[in-house]
Formats: C-alpha cells, structure tokens, sequence
C-alpha cells in the first residue's frame, strides 16, 4: 500500500487529505492518464487541479487528489518503483507560482500519517526541503509565498 495524497495549507490551518492506494490501483490510473490523446503537459495540469481542490469550500474527492498528485509529480510516464511509501504534495492556497512541491517517499517511510503530530512533522520536513517557514497571527502554519519550488 502506498499513502498518496495532499496537506493543503488554509487560512484555517494545515489539513491532510491522505489516504491509502494499493500499487495496482496507482498503476492503473497511470495507464488511465497516459493513454494517447492524454499526453500534454501533465504537471501543470496537475498543479492546477490542486489548486482548484484547495480553494474548493467542500471537501475533496480523494481520486480527484490522487490524480492531481500523480500528475504534478509527472509519475506516470516513467512507471512507478515498486519502492515507494507515499506521494505526497504540499498545497497552498496564497502561492501564486500554482507550483507544489510533491515528494516521492521511498523505503524506509517513518511517518505515521494518522497521527496528528506526524503529519505536522512530515510538514516542517517538507518546508525544511522547500524553504522557509513563518507563523501567522493565528498560530498557524504558513509557508512564505516563495517557500515552495
């Protein structure tokens, strides 16, 4: 099992929209996605369907999260290593550049992703990767608008 997914960051605050994917079910849809007539630039494309998702008032359809990460993360058309733990995308709302940084966690993976604490852990890791990040009056977390690559 492979946990793909997105931590949107809000003005409410850090959200994760995880879930666990069988390997045959990510493979799957990456034949989905690389069928012919499909082809095109697929990060963008996926960089703009997380942003749609994250400034959505509902909550997210989880293939719609999974297809966007595995677009931005351009997986599909170099074939998924049966090594990976997770595929996850860091969304925010406030970055203009519409470009999220997606990370592909090979063996060993030491997050629990059903932890809060984890989560919010796996988040500084990813800013860390990505650039600097500040607090807003709230208390929450906010990446800077040049934070993420």
């Amino acid at each position: 099992m492979i946990m793909v997914g997105a931590i949107l960051v809000t003005p409410a605050g850090v959200v994760p929209e995880l879930t666990l994917v069988r390997f045959a079910t990510l493979s799957s849809i990456c034949r989905k996605l690389t069928t012919p007539g499909l082809e095109g630039d697929h990060e963008s494309q996926g960089n703009r369907l997380l942003r749609r998702l994250v400034e959505r008032a509902d909550r997210p359809f989880t293939l719609e999260i999974i297809t966007g990460v595995l677009m931005a993360a351009q997986l599909c058309g170099r074939g998924l290593d049966c090594n990976v733990r997770a595929i996850i995308a860091v969304v925010e709302l406030s970055n203009d550049r519409q470009n999220y940084p997606v990370r592909v966690f090979r063996d060993p993976f030491d997050y629990d992703l059903t932890n809060a604490d984890e989560v919010s852990r796996l988040v500084d890791h990813l800013i860390q990767t990505s650039g600097e990040a500040q607090y807003d009056g709230l208390g929450h977390r906010r990446l800077k608008h040049d934070s993420l690559i």
